[in-house]
C-alpha cells in the first residue's frame, strides 16, 4: 500500500498560511518532546536507566550531550517539513518530517574549539574544520554554557525522592558522593587519583599473580554506579596491560613504570601509556591489552543481542562500554604515536568506536523508554509505515536493522516489534 498524496514543502506558496503554521507547531512539539522529562511508570527502572546514561561515559559529558540535543531540536531551520492536504472540507492535513541534510551545526566549545556536525535522518557527519563551500545560510551556531549543566542529575534527585523502599533509598544515598565528585570542579583530579590507585594495586599484585580480581572489582564498581565509565575503562586498560606483562616481566615492570611515572608526573591515561611504551616490551603489552578488551566488549555485545530479556540486554550492553573505551584508548595511542606501521591499530580503534557509539546511543534510548516508552512507540510507527509501503518483507528488513545494526533491542524482541 503506497501513500499517493501530494506533499508540499513548507515554503511552497500553494500552502495556506494557517496550514504552514499548524505543521510547524506540530513538528516543533514533536522534536522537543524527545527531551521532555516526565514521571516514569517504572520508578526504579528509570533510576537505573538514568544512571547508566550518566555514567556510561562521564556525567558532565552526558549532561553536555543532553543539552546539545535540546538545542538541535529547538532549531526549526534544521527540520524538513512537508504537508499534504487529505481533504479540504473540513480541512485535514498529513505531515511528514525529518532533518535537513544541507544544514550544519557549529558548536563553539568552552575550550575554544569548534565542532561542525550534520545530522541527517539516518546518518551524520562530524568535522573539526568548516566544510568547504558551506554558506552561512546553512550554518547554525551553538555556544556551550559556562556553567556545568545539571538537568539530568536534578531529575535523578527528583526520582530518588519518590523512592519508598529502604534498601533502594540507602543504595542511592551511598552513591551520591560519587556524583558530587564527578560534577565538581576537581573531577579530573578525582579520576587521576583512581587511576593511580589502580596502577599501584596492579603493580603490587603482579609480583604474585594476574590482576583479574582487581579488574573484576573495577567492573563491579561501574555496574553499581560507583565509578564512571571513562575512569573504569582507563583503569581496566592499565590493569590489563600489567596482566600482559605477567609473568615474564613481573620482576622488572614495577621499577620500569614507577621510574617513568616519577618523570612524567602522570595525571592522565596517556601519561601511563607513554611510560609503558618507553620500553619496546610495553608497546607489545599495550597492543595485546587493547585486543583483549576489544574481544571482551564484542563478546558482551553479542551476549546482549542474545539476551532473553530487556534487562539482560541493557545490562550487557552497558558493561561492554568500559571494555570498548579501553580498547579505543589503547589502539588510538598506538596509532597516534607512529607505532602502527600496518594500520591495524587505527582500524581497530575505528571499529571499537563504532560499537561504542551504538551502545551508548542505546543507553540514551533506554532512558527515554524508561519514562514513557517514547522511543519504542516511535520505532513501532516506523515499522508500521514500512509494512504499509513494502509489506511484511520491508517491515522485517527494518526490524533487522534496528536489532543487528542499530542494536536498539535484543533478538528476542523481534516478534514484539513485528506485532501488527
Amino acid at each position: 500500500m503506497t501513500d499517493h498524496l501530494e506533499y508540499l514543502s513548507l515554503d511552497d506558496p500553494r500552502l495556506p498560511e494557517e496550514m504552514r503554521e499548524g505543521a510547524l507547531a506540530y513538528v516543533a512539539d514533536y522534536r522537543n518532546a524527545k527531551y521532555e522529562l516526565v514521571e516514569p511508570t517504572d520508578l526504579l527502572g528509570c533510576i537505573v536507566a538514568l544512571q547508566r546514561k550518566l555514567l556510561v561515559d562521564t556525567p558532565k559529558i552526558a549532561e553536555r550531550k543532553w543539552w546539545h540535543g535540546q538545542q538541535v531540536a529547538k532549531e526549526m531551520r534544521h527540520a524538513r517539513i512537508e504537508v499534504a492536504i487529505v481533504k479540504s472540507d473540513p480541512i485535514e492535513i498529513k505531515v511528514r518530517h525529518g532533518n535537513r541534510s544541507d544544514v550544519w551545526f557549529a558548536t563553539h566549545e568552552l575550550e575554544g574549539g569548534i565542532v561542525y556536525q550534520q545530522f541527517g535522518d539516518n546518518a551524520g557527519q562530524t568535522r573539526w574544520t568548516r566544510p568547504e563551500g558551506l554558506s552561512d545560510e546553512y550554518l547554525i551556531h551553538i555556544f556551550e554554557p559556562k556553567e556545568t549543566n545539571t538537568t539530568l542529575r536534578n531529575f535523578l534527585v527528583q526520582l530518588e525522592g519518590k523512592l519508598t523502599d529502604p534498601s533502594a533509598i540507602a543504595a542511592q544515598k551511598s552513591r551520591s558522593h560519587i556524583l558530587d565528585l564527578l560534577y565538581g570542579p576537581k573531577d579530573n583530579a578525582f579520576s587521576a587519583s583512581l587511576l593511580m590507585k589502580a596502577l599501584a594495586d596492579g603493580l603490587r599484585t603482579i609480583k604474585q599473580s594476574k590482576c583479574d580480581d582487581l579488574i573484576a572489582g573495577v567492573e563491579q564498581g561501574f555496574i553499581n554506579f560507583r565509578i564512571d565509565g571513562r575512569t573504569a575503562s582507563n583503569s581496566c586498560l592499565l590493569l590489563e596491560i600489567i596482566n600482559q606483562a605477567h609473568p615474564e616481566y613481573r620482576f622488572v615492570v614495577e621499577e620500569l613504570i614507577l621510574e617513568r611515572l616519577a618523570i612524567a608526573n602522570a595525571q592522565r591515561v596517556g601519561d601511563f601509556l607513554s611510560a609503558f611504551a618507553e620500553d619496546n616490551r610495553g608497546v607489545t603489552w599495550i597492543k595485546a591489552a587493547a585486543s583483549v578488551m576489544q574481544e571482551k566488549g564484542a563478546k558482551l555485545q553479542q551476549e546482549a543481542l542474545n539476551a532473553k530479556s530487556l534487562g539482560g540486554f541493557y545490562g550487557n550492553l552497558y558493561k561492554s562500554c568500559i571494555w570498548l573505551w579501553g580498547a579505543v584508548n589503547g589502539h588510538r595511542f598506538l596509532a597516534g604515536r607512529g607505532r602502527d606501521p600496518t594500520g591495524e591499530s587505527k582500524v581497530a580503534a575505528n571499529v571499537c568506536e563504532e560499537w561504542l557509539v551504538v551502545a551508548s546511543t542505546t543507553m540514551f534510548k533506554a532512558f527515554l523508554d524508561s519514562m514513557d516508552g517514547r522511543h519504542l512507540i516511535a520505532d513501532r510507527e516506523l515499522i508500521a509505515n514500512q509494512r504499509k509501503k513494502g509489506g511484511i518483507e520491508a517491515a522485517e528488513a527494518f526490524v533487522h536493522e534496528l536489532i543487528e545494526i542499530q542494536m536498539s533491542y535484543p533478538r528476542s524482541f523481534r516478534a514484539n516489534l513485528l506485532q501488527a
